[in-house]
């Protein structure tokens, strides 16, 4: 009786106590597959601890259905008596993968023990099931025990346990985990270690709002009209605790009234700048931070000692540990006298923020080879719009990069430079390569972003571009976009 069978089990789910939850468990070896799976979902909703032992005997000994039902009601019911029966299960093909989960989920200090004692097992398969159970609980107890299992006799238990460290560990292990990581053995490990270390510094990396310095914010319209500046009135919010900025007249007024306006900031935190720039009734936030000395130095003296493939690794860290003590570090390794170290070092230097301009420049010069000389470009390419410059001094430095480029790639990049900045000039050196088959998609897509940004003053030259952007590209909403800015370009005539 169906309708029978679903008002008992809502009244089991309503009924308080434990006794109604041992009434059901006494009952369960009578039932029919369906009703044991209706009990086992009763059980989760009850969140009982008296059920752990009926749903451990059901995934002992049940139907596969009634297991799976059973192993997925465990962890809303919680107890310690399942705990058992759920390591036993972790290497059975059917239910595993499930009864990992259900151990990842169950809360209380009996699991972590258990789990934590499986860490000392002697079949390497258990340690590494352990490990990854650790990491997923978050078991901060178990760092000391993981730091040894990173040099474990098997290599899928280092592994694992280096994934775990990158999850758990902080400023306290780092040093430890850099000596470490300058044993691995593999170029699999280096790998993993390289992805924990970078995921710590990323994690690790702080700031006050002491600590933000505002370069420069400014609201309104930004390339054509009136602007404000708003730095002290963003600064006064950030150090008011108030990490993300909405662009909008409440806070900044109206400079530009009738306008579409935009916010750009540009603020430093620890040496490393960071440029944003929204559109009105968008909001800016305050990312990044200073990664603490206990990452950055070790990182930075290890770079003496370590291996070359833990060099280059460490180098690719470096990106997520930014600051000055580490782009010293950085500089130096551009000089090392190992090819791979270097180009590695010119890679990361090549990624940095405006601070390595002057480095990038050089580069771009006097390159050793060219890979270097490409990045170095594209590192330019980046950065120089990025300068508080006016627009004509970026129009510049983007003419003597653009000099230096063969790759369509680059050309690419170029483009979409130039498409940020607000210029005459800028259009038409975007224009130029309209004609290029290689490059015409790009091109026509700079043109329509520069136009937007000078069509009220620029009427006659943006109409000429937009008919040749309308006569060369084939993307219906680039089409539109030209179409519109053609029709704006003609009124302002």
């Amino acid at each position: 009786d169906y309708l029978l069978t679903a008002a008992a089990a809502r009244a089991a789910m309503e009924l308080p106590g434990s006794a109604v939850t041992r009434a059901l468990a006494e009952e369960l070896s009578k039932w029919s597959v369906e009703k044991q799976i209706l009990a086992t979902q009763v059980f989760g909703w009850r969140r009982d601890p008296a059920a752990a032992p009926a749903l451990a005997a059901l995934v002992k000994a049940g139907d596969p259905a009634v297991r799976t039902a059973a192993l997925r009601a465990i962890p809303e019911v919680g107890g310690a008596e399942a705990v058992p029966v759920l390591l036993s299960l972790l290497g059975d093909p059917a239910v595993g993968g499930i009864a990992r989960e259900a151990l990842a989920a169950i809360p209380g200090r009996e699991v972590d023990t258990a789990i934590l004692a499986m860490l000392e097992h002697q079949d390497a398969k258990v340690r590494e099931q352990a490990i990854a159970l650790v990491s997923q609980r978050r078991v901060q107890d178990a760092l000391p025990k993981l730091l040894k299992a990173a040099g474990d006799a098997e290599p899928k238990v280092r592994l694992e346990s280096i994934k775990a460290l990158g999850a758990l560990a902080g400023q306290a292990e780092f040093a430890a985990l850099v000596e470490l990581a300058m044993k691995a053995p593999s170029p699999g490990e280096s790998q993993a270690w390289e992805n924990a270390l970078g995921a710590i510094c990323t994690r690790e990396a702080r700031f006050n709002p002491s600590d933000v310095t505002v370069v420069k914010a400014v609201y309104g319209d930004l390339e054509n009209g009136p602007s404000a500046d708003v730095s002290k009135k963003v600064l006064e919010l950030i150090q008011s605790g108030k990490l993300t900025i909405e662009a909008t007249n409440d806070h900044f007024g109206d400079p530009a009234p009738g306008v579409q306006k935009r916010f750009l900031l540009e603020y430093a935190i620890g040496g490393t700048s960071e440029r944003k720039t929204v559109a009105e009734n968008e909001s800016v936030t305050i990312t990044g931070g200073i990664t603490p000395a206990a990452c950055v130095d070790p990182l930075c003296a290890a770079m003496d000692k370590a291996p070359k493939e833990m060099k280059v690794a460490f180098l690719r860290v470096m990106r997520t540990a930014r600051g000055p003590k580490v782009l010293e570090a950085v500089r130096a390794a551009v000089k090392d006298p190992d090819p791979d170290v270097k180009v590695a070092a010119i890679g990361t230097l090549c990624d940095w923020t405006v601070e390595a301009l002057p480095d990038i420049r050089e580069l771009a010069a006097s390159a050793p080879d060219p890979k270097s000389r490409i990045l170095a470009l594209r590192g330019l390419l980046r950065l120089i719009p990025q300068q508080q410059l006016p627009a004509d001094r970026k129009l510049a430095e983007l003419k003597d990069v653009i000099a230096k480029i063969e790759r369509p790639e680059e050309k690419r990049l170029s483009l979409a430079a130039l498409s940020s900045i607000a210029s005459p000039e800028a259009l038409t050196m975007a224009m130029a390569s309209v004609a290029d088959p290689a490059v015409k998609d790009e091109a026509c897509l700079a043109a329509l972003a520069i136009a937007e940004k000078i069509v009220a003053g620029n009427g006659p030259q943006v109409a000429g571009a937009m008919e040749q952007v309308l006569a060369t590209v084939k993307n219906k909403a680039a089409r539109t976009r030209a179409q519109e800015l053609l029709d704006q370009a003609r009124k302002a005539r």
